[in-house]
Protein backbone atom coordinates (compact mmCIF):
# COMPACT_ATOMS: atom_id res chain seq x y z
CA UNK A 1 0.00 0.00 0.00
CA UNK A 2 1.04 3.52 -0.67
CA UNK A 3 1.97 5.88 2.09
CA UNK A 4 -0.95 8.19 1.24
CA UNK A 5 -3.41 5.29 1.56
CA UNK A 6 -2.09 4.54 5.08
CA UNK A 7 -2.51 8.18 6.00
CA UNK A 8 -6.14 8.21 4.79
CA UNK A 9 -6.88 4.96 6.65
CA UNK A 10 -5.28 6.41 9.81
CA UNK A 11 -7.29 9.63 9.60
CA UNK A 12 -10.47 7.61 9.05
CA UNK A 13 -9.69 5.42 12.10
CA UNK A 14 -9.11 8.50 14.29
CA UNK A 15 -12.36 10.08 13.11
CA UNK A 16 -14.27 6.84 13.71
CA UNK A 17 -12.83 6.49 17.23
CA UNK A 18 -13.66 10.13 18.03
CA UNK A 19 -17.21 9.66 16.76
CA UNK A 20 -17.75 6.56 18.89
CA UNK A 21 -16.19 8.01 22.02
CA UNK A 22 -17.78 11.49 21.77
CA UNK A 23 -21.02 10.65 23.64
CA UNK A 24 -19.00 9.20 26.53
CA UNK A 25 -16.68 12.20 26.75
CA UNK A 26 -19.30 14.93 26.59
CA UNK A 27 -21.64 15.05 29.56
CA UNK A 28 -25.17 14.26 28.54
CA UNK A 29 -27.50 17.15 29.00
CA UNK A 30 -30.29 16.00 31.27
CA UNK A 31 -33.71 17.26 30.50
CA UNK A 32 -34.97 19.44 33.32
CA UNK A 33 -37.51 17.60 35.43
CA UNK A 34 -41.03 18.86 35.06
CA UNK A 35 -42.23 20.39 38.29
CA UNK A 36 -44.81 18.20 39.99
CA UNK A 37 -48.05 19.91 40.82
CA UNK A 38 -48.57 20.39 44.53
CA UNK A 39 -51.84 18.68 45.46
CA UNK A 40 -54.49 21.03 46.77
CA UNK A 41 -55.76 20.26 50.23
CA UNK A 42 -58.64 21.62 52.24
CA UNK A 43 -58.32 24.66 54.48
CA UNK A 44 -56.09 24.20 57.51
CA UNK A 45 -58.18 24.29 60.68
CA UNK A 46 -57.05 25.41 64.13
CA UNK A 47 -58.96 24.13 67.15
CA UNK A 48 -57.91 27.20 69.17
CA UNK A 49 -59.91 29.49 66.86
CA UNK A 50 -63.07 27.33 66.87
CA UNK A 51 -66.05 27.46 69.19
CA UNK A 52 -68.19 24.63 67.73
CA UNK A 53 -68.22 21.80 65.21
CA UNK A 54 -71.60 20.67 63.86
CA UNK A 55 -71.79 17.42 61.89
CA UNK A 56 -74.86 16.13 60.03
CA UNK A 57 -74.43 12.41 59.42
CA UNK A 58 -75.62 10.09 56.64
CA UNK A 59 -78.58 8.93 58.72
CA UNK A 60 -79.67 12.50 59.46
CA UNK A 61 -78.26 12.67 62.97
CA UNK A 62 -76.76 15.97 64.17
CA UNK A 63 -73.70 15.88 66.40
CA UNK A 64 -72.52 19.16 67.92
CA UNK A 65 -69.20 19.58 69.71
CA UNK A 66 -68.77 22.76 71.76
CA UNK A 67 -65.49 24.04 73.14
CA UNK A 68 -65.58 24.62 76.90
CA UNK A 69 -62.03 25.95 77.21
CA UNK A 70 -58.66 25.56 75.51
CA UNK A 71 -58.34 21.78 75.89
CA UNK A 72 -61.87 20.82 76.82
CA UNK A 73 -64.85 20.00 74.57
CA UNK A 74 -68.33 18.66 75.21
CA UNK A 75 -70.87 16.80 73.07
CA UNK A 76 -73.84 19.18 73.26
CA UNK A 77 -76.26 16.89 71.42
CA UNK A 78 -75.33 13.59 73.08
CA UNK A 79 -74.94 13.69 76.88
CA UNK A 80 -73.44 10.17 76.90
CA UNK A 81 -70.85 11.06 74.28
CA UNK A 82 -67.23 11.56 75.24
CA UNK A 83 -65.00 13.96 73.31
CA UNK A 84 -61.40 14.84 74.03
CA UNK A 85 -59.11 17.49 72.61
CA UNK A 86 -57.39 14.55 70.88
CA UNK A 87 -60.64 13.61 69.09
CA UNK A 88 -61.07 17.17 67.84
CA UNK A 89 -57.45 17.35 66.69
CA UNK A 90 -57.89 14.05 64.81
CA UNK A 91 -60.97 15.40 62.97
CA UNK A 92 -59.25 18.66 62.06
CA UNK A 93 -56.02 16.97 60.95
CA UNK A 94 -57.92 14.46 58.85
CA UNK A 95 -59.91 17.13 57.01
CA UNK A 96 -56.97 19.51 56.64
CA UNK A 97 -54.93 16.80 54.89
CA UNK A 98 -57.67 15.61 52.52
CA UNK A 99 -56.43 16.03 48.97
CA UNK A 100 -58.73 17.76 46.50
CA UNK A 101 -58.80 15.48 43.45
CA UNK A 102 -60.28 18.10 41.15
CA UNK A 103 -62.23 21.32 41.02
CA UNK A 104 -65.56 21.43 39.20
CA UNK A 105 -67.04 24.31 37.24
CA UNK A 106 -69.28 26.58 39.28
CA UNK A 107 -71.84 26.25 36.51
CA UNK A 108 -72.40 22.58 37.38
CA UNK A 109 -75.97 21.88 38.49
CA UNK A 110 -75.92 21.07 42.23
CA UNK A 111 -78.76 18.58 41.82
CA UNK A 112 -76.71 16.69 39.22
CA UNK A 113 -73.98 15.97 41.77
CA UNK A 114 -76.19 15.52 44.84
CA UNK A 115 -75.31 18.82 46.46
CA UNK A 116 -78.79 20.33 46.41
CA UNK A 117 -79.60 17.91 49.24
CA UNK A 118 -76.20 16.90 50.67
CA UNK A 119 -75.75 13.46 52.22
CA UNK A 120 -73.52 14.82 54.98
CA UNK A 121 -72.17 18.16 56.07
CA UNK A 122 -69.82 19.62 58.64
CA UNK A 123 -69.75 23.21 59.86
CA UNK A 124 -66.87 24.77 61.77
CA UNK A 125 -67.98 27.78 63.77
CA UNK A 126 -65.20 30.19 64.70
CA UNK A 127 -65.12 32.28 67.85
CA UNK A 128 -65.68 35.42 65.75
CA UNK A 129 -68.95 33.92 64.44
CA UNK A 130 -67.69 33.09 60.93
CA UNK A 131 -68.21 29.61 59.52
CA UNK A 132 -66.41 27.13 57.27
CA UNK A 133 -68.79 24.56 55.80
CA UNK A 134 -68.29 21.39 53.78
CA UNK A 135 -71.23 19.55 52.23
CA UNK A 136 -70.90 16.12 50.64
CA UNK A 137 -72.88 14.93 47.62
CA UNK A 138 -72.86 11.98 45.22
CA UNK A 139 -70.10 9.59 44.23
CA UNK A 140 -68.45 10.59 40.94
CA UNK A 141 -69.19 8.67 37.74
CA UNK A 142 -65.76 7.00 37.96
CA UNK A 143 -66.37 6.09 41.60
CA UNK A 144 -63.05 7.57 42.71
CA UNK A 145 -64.42 10.32 44.92
CA UNK A 146 -67.33 12.36 46.22
CA UNK A 147 -68.51 15.77 45.14
CA UNK A 148 -68.25 18.36 47.88
CA UNK A 149 -69.23 21.99 48.24
CA UNK A 150 -67.10 24.49 50.17
CA UNK A 151 -69.03 27.34 51.83
CA UNK A 152 -71.88 26.94 49.34
CA UNK A 153 -69.68 28.13 46.45
CA UNK A 154 -66.80 25.94 45.25
CA UNK A 155 -67.52 22.43 43.98
CA UNK A 156 -64.64 19.98 44.41
CA UNK A 157 -64.04 16.22 44.35
CA UNK A 158 -62.64 14.55 47.47
CA UNK A 159 -61.22 10.99 47.64
CA UNK A 160 -63.54 8.02 47.96
CA UNK A 161 -63.65 6.91 51.59
CA UNK A 162 -62.99 10.41 52.90
CA UNK A 163 -66.50 11.02 54.16
CA UNK A 164 -66.81 7.46 55.47
CA UNK A 165 -63.80 8.02 57.70
CA UNK A 166 -65.29 11.31 58.90
CA UNK A 167 -68.48 9.54 59.94
CA UNK A 168 -66.46 6.93 61.82
CA UNK A 169 -64.59 9.61 63.76
CA UNK A 170 -67.83 11.20 64.98
CA UNK A 171 -69.43 7.82 65.64
CA UNK A 172 -66.59 6.93 68.02
CA UNK A 173 -67.39 10.12 69.98
CA UNK A 174 -71.11 9.51 70.48
CA UNK A 175 -70.66 5.75 70.99
CA UNK A 176 -67.54 5.57 73.16
CA UNK A 177 -66.30 2.07 73.92
CA UNK A 178 -67.70 0.74 77.17
CA UNK A 179 -64.96 0.04 79.67
CA UNK A 180 -64.44 -3.61 80.46
CA UNK A 181 -65.39 -4.24 84.08
CA UNK A 182 -62.53 -5.38 86.24
CA UNK A 183 -63.18 -8.55 88.16
CA UNK A 184 -61.53 -8.78 91.54
CA UNK A 185 -60.68 -12.22 92.72
CA UNK A 186 -62.45 -12.86 95.99
CA UNK A 187 -61.52 -15.97 97.85
CA UNK A 188 -64.37 -18.42 97.79
CA UNK A 189 -65.57 -19.77 101.08
CA UNK A 190 -64.62 -23.35 101.69
CA UNK A 191 -67.28 -25.30 103.44
CA UNK A 192 -65.99 -27.43 106.24
CA UNK A 193 -67.55 -30.84 106.47
CA UNK A 194 -70.05 -31.01 109.25
CA UNK A 195 -69.49 -33.69 111.74
CA UNK A 196 -72.35 -36.08 112.07
CA UNK A 197 -73.04 -37.47 115.47
CA UNK A 198 -72.33 -41.17 115.81
CA UNK A 199 -75.12 -43.18 117.30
Amino acid sequence: MKKSTWIIVGIFAVLLAAFLLYPEITPSEEEPAEPTATPHVLQSLDDQALSSIIYHSLDGETIQLDKVDTLSWTVATHPDGIVTAGNVEEILSYLSELQILSEVSDEKDLAEVGLNEPMQSIIFVYEDGSEYMLEFGNLTALGDGYYALINGQDIIVLPDGGIDQLGALFDSIIHPPTPTPEFSETPSETLEPSSTPTP
